[in-house]
């Protein structure tokens, strides 16, 4: 006997959809469990976390650009999440790195993805994007004792301190 409220587990897919001409499009990546589209641009580019089905518990970034959804991939770890999207379709966020424990900023950009380092400390996190392709964001610094801002331009991530001004040797603190 088998009680009205069991029922065989089924894997449900969840697909953030993009309606295009009154049409619904899936725009998950092919071998998802789930998906959720988190940010669009202006020309439509779309950027989301998704759940690799091959990967349980893993989270991973995907792009739709020009009618293809690709995975971004990792900088080494299980995780990693998207913040912003510029209208170049620039992607930036936090990923875990190869010991799954500290997090850096990423930006992904021409099919590249870019670890954005830290500014000495164990961790970065990219907060936005803009139209230049400047990365803000902040970072731990030298010895995880403060977290300063920063702008990452031209490959270079530029310490822009805390709102507590410079030190006696005119460095950011």
């Amino acid at each position: 006997y088998k009680s009205p409220a069991f029922r065989t587990p089924q894997t449900l897919k969840l697909s953030p959809p993009l309606k295009r001409d009154s049409t619904l499009i899936d725009i998950s990546p092919p071998d998802s469990l789930s998906a959720s589209a988190l940010k669009i641009n202006d020309r439509g580019d779309i950027t989301g976390t998704f759940e690799p089905i091959d990967a349980l518990g893993d989270t991973h970034t995907f792009l739709y650009q020009n009618g293809e959804t690709i995975d971004i991939g990792t900088l080494g770890g299980f995780r990693i999440e998207p913040v912003d999207i510029n209208n170049r379709g620039d992607v930036v966020g936090t990923s875990r790195i190869f010991d799954d424990f500290d997090r850096h900023a990423f930006l992904y950009r021409g099919g590249e993805l870019i670890d954005l380092g830290t500014l000495g400390g164990t961790e970065s996190f990219a907060s936005a994007i803009n139209k230049r392709g400047d990365v803000a964001g902040w970072s731990v610094w030298l010895d995880d004792s403060q977290i300063h801002a920063f702008l990452y331009r031209d490959g270079q991530m530029i310490d822009l301190g805390t709102l507590r001004g410079t030190n006696e040797e005119g460095q950011p603190s």
